[in-house]
């Protein structure tokens, strides 16, 4: 695992004073060894966090000849395999490196090579003999890569970060991406927060040939849905729990001690099931606790621990920790992020690196078996959308009216969502506001006339042709793209990567997302398959536990005056004036509104505040 960034000028001018900058940037992420390699046209580096093989695999990688140049950020877990037929056609090896496996590949069969991968990554090669370098990213987007490029000159970095340090790259900010934002709480894949900057899509490649063209291919995705095989729920239990097991045991391959993140929930349950069977005395999980009860699962993962008999390490969460949170990770998020479980998870991802570089986390599983409550949701008001507009209308408006308590997704919170959904018959938009995390309706109200932006398919990283029939299919699709590959990875990436630490998913294998992707809707839906599949590993109060989440008490904590003092800056009418984005007086009288507990604004005031906190840093730069 570590950070990569690179260089391609064109016009042969050497780049390696700019890519010692770029690698500074991302030492967080690599903080083991710092490589690169540099000639005419191109300079390529990393600062890499050692795994697997701790002292032979530092980075840039080379095949036999020299030709291929390659950084890869990452983990490849059928290296092994991959490795001894590589070997037995006449390869040589220079490490133990997972990551060598590409190089030699590569020289093989070209970019097809991806297809035999297993693994995350974001990759960057270059080919000496024609001046061609080429980048690639993993098929669901587990780790970022970006780029930048004007004329014949293209940088690359794994954080924009690195990008914003060359001299050539503006940091204005992207306006679609603000409004974009302030409704989500994340940025979608297919846009970005500076105009100069776009992201390598998940599953897609990118070339930039001798002159500076680029060219992009997609080459992984899911398929449409066919006709699903035949299958009973006792041959696919049985199917479901050998996949999980192949995978949790190869994301459990590593030089240095691996961890598990556990909330005590069906998911991370499952994990520190499968991974306790190999690694019972070794392995720590690690948990976190919050005072406030409507938050807190740690007698959950206490219950799991006990049952399994691993050891438990629970780090305490309060506004003392999310403050401390704030001041150390804000300045790492290069675009605006408000996914309030960003906080814990990076503090908890301090704790876990005091003992393992390795964590297994459960991001993906809600995606892939359909865990949500929000695809129910459809179906529960597939009635209610027949009705006339004013009807929709009237009870959209009545949903709004409703009471929103402090805690977190209470009853009525979860009623004023489902309801809010009447407001348009799209059911792609229904979803998108359903699973957004940031402003939602609010963010009109937010911004100056003009500057609202209705997303396209493609900023959503989707296109019309690849739409399932199926309206499960179509809305697993649109979580793919937009809340798992925008919100959950970069939360998991990020936090993580500030601390040093790889975190693993074992449930976003690839093979086992195709194999869901073909089974019958009514099998995964609920996570059907995924209980019945570890019920004897698990005790019924984890097996049947409605889905929890992690979150913070956000709202709660603002109407401390010492703890609210922290954000006043974001409040400030120059500010507001300077930017030429917001209404004046709005922000201010939505915190006004929640302080006098006239409505329950946390999730728009939090967006609001982590907008103007990276707008500072990096835009106006203070």
């Amino acid at each position: 695992m570590c950070g990569i960034a690179g260089i391609f000028d064109g016009h042969g001018r050497s780049p390696g004073r700019e890519l010692g900058a770029m690698l500074g940037t991302l030492v967080h992420r690599g903080p083991d060894h710092t490589g690169f390699h540099e000639e005419p046209h191109c300079a390529l580096g990393t600062a890499r966090l050692a795994i697997v093989d701790l002292f032979t695999g530092d980075q840039p990688l080379y095949d036999e000849t020299g030709r291929f140049v390659l950084c890869c950020n990452g983990e490849i877990y059928n290296a092994p395999a991959l490795r001894e037929t590589l070997l037995a056609g006449g390869h040589r090896f220079r490490s133990r490196s997972d990551a060598e496996v590409i190089v030699h590949l590569f020289e093989d069969q070209g970019p097809s090579c991806l297809t035999s991968l297993r693994g995350m990554f974001a990759l960057a090669l270059w080919d000496r003999a024609q001046r061609r370098l080429f980048l690639a990213r993993d098929r669901l987007g587990i780790k970022p890569l970006f780029y930048w490029q004007a004329g014949s000159r293209f940088a690359f970095a794994s954080e924009i970060k690195a990008l914003l340090t060359l001299p050539w790259v503006s940091a204005d900010p992207e306006p679609k991406a603000v409004s974009l934002f302030l409704s989500q709480g994340y940025i979608p894949s297919g846009c970005c927060a500076f105009t100069d900057v776009q992201a390598v899509l998940p599953g897609h490649t990118l070339t930039v040939g001798e002159e500076g063209e680029i060219s992009h291919a997609c080459w992984w995705n899911l398929p449409l849905p066919g006709r699903s095989e035949p299958c009973s729920v006792q041959e696919a239990t049985h199917e479901l729990r050998k996949r999980l097991t192949v995978s949790v045991d190869e994301h459990l391959i590593s030089d240095v001690p691996v961890g598990v993140f556990l909330s005590g929930g069906l998911d991370s349950s499952i994990l520190t099931s499968l991974a306790a069977r190999r690694h019972r005395k070794s392995m720590t999980c690690f948990s976190i606790s919050f005072d406030e009860a409507g938050y807190d699962e740690s007698a959950h993962a206490r219950t799991v621990c006990g049952n399994i008999e691993v050891e438990l390490r629970t780090l305490h969460f309060s506004k003392r920790e999310f403050l401390a949170a704030y001041t150390a990770l804000t300045p790492m998020l290069d675009e605006p992020f408000a996914d309030k479980a960003i906080f814990p998870s990076y503090q908890l991802s301090r704790q876990c690196r005091e003992s393992v570089k390795v964590v297994l986390s459960g991001e993906g599983a809600d995606e892939v078996f359909l865990g949500y409550p929000t695809y129910l949701a459809h179906y529960l008001l597939a009635p209610a959308l027949r009705l006339p507009a004013s009807s929709r209308s009237f009870l959209a408006a009545l949903g709004g009216s409703l009471p929103d308590p402090p805690g977190y997704m209470t009853p009525l919170y979860r009623i004023r969502r489902l309801l809010a959904g009447l407001s348009t018959t799209d059911e792609l938009r229904r979803h998108l506001a359903w699973m957004g995390q940031g402003a939602g309706d609010l963010a009109p109200r937010l911004l100056l006339p003009g500057l609202t932006h209705s997303p396209s398919l493609g900023e959503l990283g989707i296109t019309a042709e690849e739409l399932p029939s199926s309206l499960l299919r179509r809305v697993q699709l649109l979580d793919f793209r937009t809340y798992l590959a925008a919100d959950l990875l970069v939360k998991a990436d990020r936090a993580s990567m500030a601390c040093g630490l790889e975190l693993r998913v074992p449930f976003l294998d690839h093979t086992l997302v195709e194999w869901l992707w073909s089974l019958p809707e009514d099998l995964i839906l609920c996570k059907r398959i995924l209980r019945r599949a570890f019920s004897a590993a698990l005790p019924p109060s984890v097996l049947h536990r409605r889905k929890h989440g992690l979150s913070v008490p956000f709202g709660q904590w603002l109407h401390d005056p010492a703890f609210r003092q922290h954000f006043a800056p974001c409040f400030a009418p120059a500010l507001l004036r300077r930017q030429g984005l917001f209404r004046p007086s709005v922000p201010q009288e939505l915190l006004d509104q929640h302080l006098r507990k006239k409505a329950n604004h946390q999730w728009p005031l939090l967006t609001y505040i982590m907008f103007q906190t990276w707008y500072r840093r990096w835009v106006e730069k203070t």
